[in-house]
């Protein structure tokens, strides 16, 4: 099965006040957290709806929020991973494209990145992708389909968070993430360089994605 994920853009320095995803003023921010935040104090967040922010993992199987470790070992349990993973559950039907994501809390956003960037390292996957040739000489094009090496990136997604504080089994393939984030609106990918941190629009299929 193909899972599509629709991504929007936006652009701000990092020093700007605050980042707006689309929305009115009038909003409250939204709280980034991480998933070893989510992992290590499930009671704390389940059943809010926030922004996870993560490196992001995708498959045929699904797609997923990742940290490469944690401050504390996150201890495997009914038959969950111990690897800080938290399933990303798509809800819905129909090619209908999410809403736009609501207003972003920047203090909590910086604090969190500086946080990932401790913890987890993007460098590269492998990622199925084909192309195709065009050319007036030909009437019919065929795909050149292969695995090439792709950048691996941080992913911002607003959701409510379940956890396993009431449930004795895990979310998504083969019940093995101790937590999910059911998504409510259109991903974010954050880039960040010295000057600026920018956000591109775009749209990917996790299921031409592998992770080594």
């Amino acid at each position: 099965m193909r899972r599509a994920l629709y991504t929007c853009a936006f652009h701000f320095a990092v020093l700007s006040a605050c980042v707006a995803f689309g929305q009115t003023n009038s909003e409250q921010p939204v709280e980034v957290v991480t998933v070893c935040d989510i992992l290590l104090s499930p009671s704390v967040f389940d059943g809010k709806s926030l922004a996870v922010l993560g490196k992001f993992a995708g498959s045929d199987e699904g797609s997923w929020l990742l940290e490469d470790k944690c401050d504390r070992e996150v201890g495997a349990k009914n038959g969950t991973s111990s690897d800080p993973t938290v399933w990303l559950e798509r809800r819905g039907s129909g090619p209908s494209i999410p809403p736009a994501m609501p207003p972003i809390d920047q203090a909590s956003l910086r604090r969190k990145l500086e946080q990932v960037e401790k913890t987890t390292n993007l460098s590269k996957h492998l990622q199925y992708q084909c192309a195709v040739s065009i050319s007036s000489a030909e009437k019919k094009s065929t795909p050149n389909c292969g695995w090439l090496e792709a950048a691996d990136q941080w992913v911002i997604e607003y959701g409510r968070i379940e956890t396993m504080n009431n449930r004795d089994h895990g979310f998504g393939h083969l019940g093995g993430a101790q937590a999910q984030v059911v998504v409510k609106t259109l991903s974010v990918f954050v880039y960040v360089s010295r000057h600026l941190m920018r956000f591109r629009r775009g749209f990917i299929s996790p299921a031409a994605m592998r992770v080594h």
